[in-house]
């Protein structure tokens, strides 16, 4: 967890950097400055993992959705994401 540095001040918001075997790095702004927001995105993640939802996972690394898209779809589904969107 960690925020762009801008003359020796942290500033923006919390980047997500994980690691998800085939998929690869997603390394994505995460839309938010809250940390409570940033550990809900990174247990979204997690959970798109552990339920096998690569497509999602790939769509948020290439751009094809923002991360805090996902979330709010995610949110409202409780993580029962037809192919989504």
């Amino acid at each position: 967890m960690h925020k762009q540095k801008q003359n020796g001040k942290r500033v923006g918001t919390f980047t997500l950097d994980r690691q998800f075997g085939p998929v690869g790095r997603i390394k994505r702004a995460s839309g938010t400055s809250s940390k409570k927001m940033y550990t809900k995105l990174n247990n979204m993640l997690t959970n798109l993992w552990e339920n096998g939802r690569l497509d999602i996972l790939r769509d948020i690394k290439s751009g094809n959705i923002h991360v805090m898209e996902a979330y709010d779809y995610w949110r409202v589904h409780q993580g029962g994401m037809s192919r989504y969107f």
